[in-house]
């Protein structure tokens, strides 16, 4: 199997924020979050066939 990254976390002072530079100002689609997650918004980086 070839290595690769699968997932980066960051951590943020104001994570509205951080939302709205990544989502709008980069264009990063949000993920589908649940509640069941402790850690969210997600967002998706990459090919989109990957995104599944």
């Amino acid at each position: 199997m070839k290595p690769r990254i699968s997932m980066i976390t960051l951590g943020v002072n104001d994570l509205e924020k951080s939302i709205k530079f990544y989502h709008e100002g980069l264009g990063f689609p949000k993920m589908e979050t649940s509640p069941e997650v402790a850690f969210n918004p997600f967002f998706w980086v990459g090919p989109e066939d990957e995104n599944e």
